[in-house]
């Protein structure tokens, strides 16, 4: 049964002027594995835009106030975007499963959350 929805979309230039101001906005909002598959990708902006609008949507399906490292937008081994839950969203989410789901355009990143109670 599906018990929580969210979707959440961020334009990919309001990204790239976050991250000219350094890697201190990077680390406070996304975790290290995160950045680690960041480094791999052509336009760092839109793939933490898209990462960033994941997180949003989850927050939103979850309901309660999630810290930036406790909702984690890894990758399965077909590269499909793997919501993984630590501290507040883990208990959130306890039970569910969480799926995302995350697109781009040139100049927006969109993203949406669906949990579902198994």
């Amino acid at each position: 049964m599906i018990c929580g929805i969210g979707t959440d979309i961020l334009e990919i230039q309001r990204m790239r002027s976050f991250l000219e101001r350094g890697p201190r906005f990077v680390d406070r909002l996304f975790t290290r594995r995160e950045q680690e598959l960041a480094s791999g990708k052509g336009d760092a902006a839109a793939f933490f835009a898209g990462r960033f609008a994941a997180k949003e949507a989850i927050a939103k399906a979850l309901g309660p106030p999630l810290g930036w490292h406790e909702v984690e937008i890894l990758a399965d081994s077909s590269g499909r975007p793997v919501a993984v839950l630590h501290g507040r969203a883990a208990r959130a989410g306890e039970g569910a499963r969480v799926l995302v789901s995350i697109s781009h355009s040139r100049s927006h990143a969109v993203a949406m959350a669906v949990v579902e109670r198994c």
